[in-house]
């Protein structure tokens, strides 16, 4: 066992090990009583040096929101972070390298594919969409509808297939699907 990063005591933390890796992403939640600040902190911490690199994102309004296992590209050069607008959440692609943010889309279980650096998937309206980052490409993937959404997906390893799994209503009652 090797312990490469201690948390503060009585920090609730959470983190995602990058494909490569060698980075961590720490989500640290900071609440400042003096100025009744309440945000999320994703900081870059490198587990071989064990250091955090300067890179630090504040956001606000992240609480509730799943930190995903995919939240890292496949080529551990960007991440999505996430946060709340109003009732919708709203996310990013931010570039380690560039250190620009660019913005995906509103929605929902925001994923990169496992086989394109480029390409995050999401569900939004009862649909599941793709982005291409590079390009601002929006691509349709499923089309769902209020009686037969798309509730989860998941990637194959190989990015060539998605699994989905869709909500059914059974006489108008919101009910998983029938085993």
């Amino acid at each position: 066992v090797d312990t490469i990063y201690t948390a503060p005591p009585n920090t609730p933390v959470n983190f995602k090990l990058a494909p490569n890796d060698s980075l961590m992403l720490i989500k640290t939640y900071v609440d400042n009583c003096e100025d009744e600040d309440r945000d999320f902190r994703y900081t870059f911490y490198n587990r071989y040096s064990r250091t955090a690199l300067p890179d630090t994102i504040t956001v606000s309004n992240a609480r509730g929101i799943t930190f995903r296992e995919t939240v890292w590209s496949p080529d551990s050069k960007k991440v999505i972070i996430s946060s709340w607008v109003g009732n919708l959440v709203e996310a990013f692609a931010y570039d380690l390298a560039s250190k620009d943010s660019t913005y995906i889309d509103t929605g929902r279980n925001f994923v990169w594919s496992p086989s394109d650096n480029d390409l995050v998937a999401y569900i939004k309206d009862y649909s599941i969409y793709t982005r291409n980052v590079a390009t601002g490409e929006i691509d349709l993937m499923y089309k769902g509808k209020k009686k037969k959404s798309a509730g989860e997906f998941r990637w194959s390893p190989k990015g060539d297939f998605m699994m989905i799994h869709t909500r059914s209503y059974l006489l108008n009652i919101d009910a998983p699907p029938l085993r």
